[in-house]
């Protein structure tokens, strides 16, 4: 004989049989069950506490599906006396028992008038009927539980139930966002990683841009170098370039050396990517037009750099702001220093005068849409003798921020020069790195930082 089926909502049917059970101390354990360890996965987590919950609600078996909304279907998720491999992997909303609870978010009884028998190899078990709720967090659905019962289900148990899968739901959804950040911050710590690899890469191309220590030991002679990038890649360079051989009048001269250091718009790989374009001017200027004029070789950047970032029909306002230096190391012995600034000023020490000379640069910056040449960059010399030092320096330092976001100051940075003058450059750089470290006392560094010292 065929078995009679009936639907009916819980709403609408009337109040069954119910069993004196402690229901708030019951909650409070499957709320505890539902405090999942980290290492568990959400079916773990689910496959423990459907062993749980089905045989006290009276059931034989039990499945629960995730919802997805965004594409209207059910996954399945955890199981209890069911086959994992075998369940329905997905169901569509409105398909099935399962389906029409998604859809409607309304809970299904269908009893059985006569009992069903199930059927195994050692034993046969009367079905009563079958419960399908929806699992809801905030009346969003995040799945649905379709249960098989042994026995009738009470009111009392069925609210029990609803009151559990709202808990049930919400610790669903907090998991799956869980576990969504988890993918996202794993999809993010690579993209990372590679960014940062692809950062690290372009440091390497930056280095090999600049001139070398050997290079700079053997141009420069005595001197030190801090180069401290805000970021792997720097906004700030350094250029050094021993032009004697294109000097036409060597008559007074035994060697001529152009110095610069150049303060990018920005850091990071924004400003790397225009010390870059500094660079590469700086080398058309200098070793390929052969010019040696600080101002003009300032100028001739300027209007170089708006031509390569085609500055007059777009709204690419970057720039530089630097010094250059040209040094005429004559005959006689002394050194005819020339300097031209955009922005920086060069610090003189005199040692055998007890004194710090600064000549200040010009207030213009290279790039953008103004016009340097009308603003006015100038040069300016000046006589040295051996044992005097020069320093060229991006804002970088003096910039350098304590806790109370007091700056370093340039003021600050010519007296250390003032009172270090008579030691050796190598002592020179640790004592003014040991002051900026004592100033800064832990604050983040907020700009690339370039300082080259210099003797005669």
């Amino acid at each position: 004989m065929q078995t009679q089926l009936s639907t009916v909502n819980y709403d609408t049917k009337k109040p069954l049989q119910t069993t004196k059970v402690d229901y708030n101390e019951l909650f409070s354990y499957y709320l505890k069950k539902m405090q999942w360890q980290e290492e568990q996965s959400i079916q773990q987590c689910m496959d423990d506490l459907l062993s749980e919950l089905i045989p006290f609600l009276g059931g034989i078996s039990a499945t629960l599906y995730l919802a997805y909304p965004e594409t209207k279907t059910l996954a399945y998720l955890a199981g209890y006396g069911v086959d994992a491999q075998g369940a329905n992997k997905e169901i569509i909303y409105g398909q099935e028992l399962v389906g029409q609870v998604a859809k409607t978010k309304k809970s299904i009884y269908q009893h059985y008038e006569n009992d069903a028998r199930l059927f195994s190899a050692t034993v046969k078990v009367s079905i009563k009927g079958v419960l399908v709720i929806p699992i809801l967090a905030n009346q969003e659905l995040t799945g649905v539980m379709e249960i098989v019962l042994a026995k009738p289900v009470t009111e009392q148990k069925f609210k029990f139930l609803q009151q559990l899968g709202q808990h049930i739901g919400s610790n669903l959804k907090i998991r799956r966002q869980e576990q969504a950040l988890r993918v996202k911050n794993i999809e993010l710590e690579q993209k990372n990683a590679n960014i940062t690899s692809s950062i690290k890469y372009a440091c390497t191309i930056q280095q090999a841009i600049l001139p070398t220590k050997a290079f700079l030991d053997e141009t420069l002679g005595d001197h030190f170098l801090i180069y401290q990038p805000k970021d792997l890649v720097s906004g700030d360079f350094y250029w050094v370039s021993d032009v004697t051989k294109n000097v036409k009048d060597k008559k007074q001269l035994n060697k001529r050396l152009v110095v610069a250091v150049m303060d990018c718009t920005g850091h990071g790989v924004p400003g790397s990517m225009m010390s870059m374009v500094g660079n590469t001017l700086l080398n058309q200027i200098v070793k390929e037009q052969h010019k040696h004029n600080p101002a003009k070789i300032l100028i001739e950047l300027h209007y170089k750099i708006q031509e390569a970032l085609r500055q007059e029909e777009s709204e690419n306002h970057d720039g530089m702001d630097g010094g250059i230096c040209v040094l005429d190391f004559l005959k006689n012995g002394d050194v005819k220093m020339t300097y031209a600034g955009a922005k920086r000023s060069l610090a003189i020490a005199k040692p055998q005068l007890q004194a710090v000379e600064v000549i200040k640069g010009d207030r213009t910056s290279l790039g953008g849409l103004h016009h340097p040449d009308q603003i006015g960059i100038k040069n300016q010399t000046v006589m040295l003798q051996k044992g005097d030092m020069l320093y060229l320096t991006t804002d970088g330092f003096e910039d350098a921020c304590c806790p109370l976001r007091k700056k370093y100051k340039f003021k600050r940075l010519m007296q250390d020069i003032q009172e270090i003058m008579h030691e050796p450059l190598t002592k020179q750089r640790e004592i003014l790195l040991q002051n900026l470290q004592n100033h800064k006392q832990g604050v983040p560094q907020r700009d690339d930082i370039t300082l080259l010292g210099l003797k005669l």
